[in-house]
């Protein structure tokens, strides 16, 4: 077992691993995937058995990073493994397949993660309640610090503030949010309303958070794959029906949403007129590809169909606008980016400032006490005025220096191990 140590404020002992939908096909990212009761015994387990000092492993379904900090070099290798050992996946262990950054680039990559700006979907909502969770999560875990504290609440802030100052999330960039936006004003909020889902692959889950998101608590979903159509309805608060119940339910539903990938049209025209006349206005999705529902039943009243052919404008536009406000986004990342390594300097010289002032009035502290039997109780006041007087003439200009330089002179001294050896500041720090 590693002493944990109290994590270092420098930059460059920032180290993150990770792999996402540039670097591997999502099924590979899925092995990836950490139960959400195992992850507080990851976390034990990365802080005690190795030498890191602060962790976050943000898991989607599109990404997986382990963002840590520790005062050794070169162990995201040691990660990998314990990974691999975890998982079975060697995705982190791979060169083709994982990316390692550090320091202020990994803060760089952390902003934009968060802003949306290297999501699949440029500007995708989601990717920033799950930064928020993942601290949230490291936090509640103790393998969080300082360090990464400050960088997820910059990270947390900088992508609100592109979202509210830029148009990267305007618009509805995907067919899913784009058709329920489309479905919302014909039958208006979807709380209460009752839908059918059919399918359950990667648009099925994509569409099941965005009915969550839109607070449906409960809906079918209806699936071949039964096991998946569970699994889905545990995540998400569904209710698994089989396939031949949908025909059944169609008259009681606001909404029938199709994502499946099969030849056939599940949904048809004379099968909905031999349904009768419906109540209320239906909206029916068509996800599919190739499209699983006949076209021709928009031409039954009350019937309003959207799929990928009616949307498709929309979307184009959509993320046309996105792209267009990426270069605007980045602006704000990289001023972000630069706030935050103003505040590391700031954290960084506060530190070594506090332990140069605490070492000089420790030494002016033993040497009067030394010599205060050779001094009256009047001149001993005397002498520590003076020489607390000295001490602040001795460090304003260093201070200043380490305040106000920028130069690699100023880089050097801030390196602990430096000022501890020219001034023996760590006998005094571990109460000499």
């Amino acid at each position: 077992m590693f002493n944990r140590e109290p994590a270092p404020n420098n930059m460059k002992k920032l180290t993150l691993i990770a792999s996402d939908y540039n670097h591997a096909p999502i099924g590979a990212l899925e092995k990836l995937s950490i139960k959400e009761n195992y992850i507080d015994h990851i976390y034990t387990e990365l802080i005690e058995s190795f030498p890191i000092n602060e962790v976050v492993v943000l898991s989607t379904c599109n990404r997986f990073e382990i963002y840590f900090v520790s005062e050794k070099d070169e162990i995201e290798n040691l990660v990998a493994d314990y990974i691999f050992k975890l998982t079975g996946s060697e995705l982190l262990k791979q060169e083709q397949t994982k990316y390692v950054l550090k320091g202020e680039s990994a803060v760089n990559h952390l902003f934009e993660v968060s802003a949306g700006l290297k999501s699949q979907i440029i500007g995708e909502p989601e990717i920033l309640g799950q930064v928020k969770s993942s601290i949230s999560r490291s936090r509640e875990s103790r393998a969080s610090g300082p360090f990464l504290l400050k960088l997820f609440e910059s990270a947390i802030k900088t992508g609100k503030r592109v979202r509210t100052r830029t148009n990267i999330a305007k618009g509805n960039a995907s067919y899913a949010s784009a058709a329920l936006a489309k479905a919302s004003e014909v039958i208006g909020s979807f709380k209460g309303k009752k839908v059918i889902l059919l399918g359950t692959g990667k648009i099925g889950v994509t569409v099941s958070k965005y009915l969550r998101s839109l607070g449906l608590d409960s809906y079918y979903i209806a699936s071949r794959n039964k096991s998946r159509a569970k699994s889905l309805t545990e995540k998400y608060g569904g209710i698994p029906i089989s396939l031949d119940k949908v025909k059944k339910l169609i008259p009681e539903v606001d909404c029938l949403i199709s994502a499946t990938n099969v030849e056939i049209k599940i949904i048809n025209r004379s099968m909905l007129e031999k349904l009768g006349k419906f109540k209320s206005p239906k909206v029916i999705i068509d996800l599919g590809m190739p499209r699983n529902v006949d076209p021709e039943i928009a031409e039954i009243k009350g019937i309003y169909l959207f799929n990928i052919s009616n949307l498709d404008q929309s979307i184009q536009n959509s993320i046309q606008q996105r792209k267009e406000s990426v270069a605007e986004a980045e602006m704000i990342v990289t001023k972000e980016v630069k706030s935050f390594r103003k505040w590391h300097r700031n954290n960084e010289e506060s530190d070594i400032s506090r332990s140069l002032i605490k070492h000089f009035n420790i030494v002016k502290e033993e040497v009067l006490a030394v010599n205060s039997h050779k001094m009256s109780e009047k001149e001993f006041k005397q002498v520590d005025k003076i020489t607390s007087l000295l001490v602040k003439r001795l460090l304003h200009q260093p201070l200043s220096f380490l305040k106000n330089d920028d130069g690699p002179h100023r880089e050097m001294l801030l390196k602990k191990g430096v000022l501890n050896k020219l001034f023996g500041l760590q006998n005094h720090s571990n109460g000499r």
